[in-house]
């Protein structure tokens, strides 16, 4: 069984309020970026991994560990990009974003294992616990039920040909996603959902780099 990660590492991160890109900044003598890096060089399920990143950055992912793919303008472009450049028989595809630099062996493992038939991938999430209201202009509609709603992480596996055909057809109706399940879904295929951890976040703000910093030195 043949699984190739792709690491997303496009994002420009506005909400750093910093010209550095997030997957660039420094914990603990090591980027973002190569702390997700290296938490999948080790994992023994990993065969090969992708990084996918804009062509201005290409010099700042040294890792002789990886393999470097140009990104695109969006998200969606690069992890399609990431996909046309497996050459080899892989027969599972990670998804992962590159600032999700504290997630653990254990997560990678379990979601790998769930990819699964019948169904077509499988997500890593958590069951929402706060209260969720629809709002417009400002004022509260109604109250969303809470119970079947999940927030979602990565990683996200896949079986190869389906995450292909689902971005493909993604690319070809211009559809707008904002993780790969979503692709999945819009080709009708099934996502297993498993629980995450809550230590898995995605740096976006500047405290997250006080965190990681504070949980990668544990």
């Amino acid at each position: 069984m043949k699984i190739t990660a792709i690491l997303t590492a496009g994002g420009l991160g506005t909400r750093m309020n910093h010209p550095l890109p997030k997957q660039y900044h420094d914990i603990g003598g090591k980027t973002v970026l190569e702390h997700t890096i290296s938490t999948f060089a080790s994992h023994p399920m990993i065969d090969k991994i992708l990084v996918v990143v804009p062509q201005a950055w290409m010099d700042q992912v040294l890792s002789a560990e990886v393999e470097k793919v140009v990104g695109g303008a969006s998200r969606k472009v690069s992890v399609y990009n990431g996909i046309c450049a497996i050459k080899n028989a892989s027969n599972k595809v990670l998804i992962h974003d590159g600032v999700r630099c504290m997630v653990s062996h254990q997560d990678i493992t379990d979601v790998i294992q769930a990819c699964e038939k019948p169904f077509d991938g499988a997500a890593l999430g958590l069951p929402v616990t706060n209260t969720l209201k629809k709002v417009e202009n400002e004022c509260i509609l109604h109250t969303v039920d809470r119970n079947h709603v999940w927030s979602m992480q990565t990683p996200q596996v896949f079986f190869f040909e389906v995450i292909k055909k689902a971005y493909e057809q993604v690319m070809k109706d211009n559809i707008e996603i904002t993780d790969d399940a979503q692709a999945v879904e819009y080709i009708g295929g099934r996502v297993k959902v498993i629980q995450g951890s809550s230590s898995n976040i995605k740096i976006t703000y500047p405290e997250d780099i006080g965190w990681a910093t504070w949980r990668l030195g544990q």
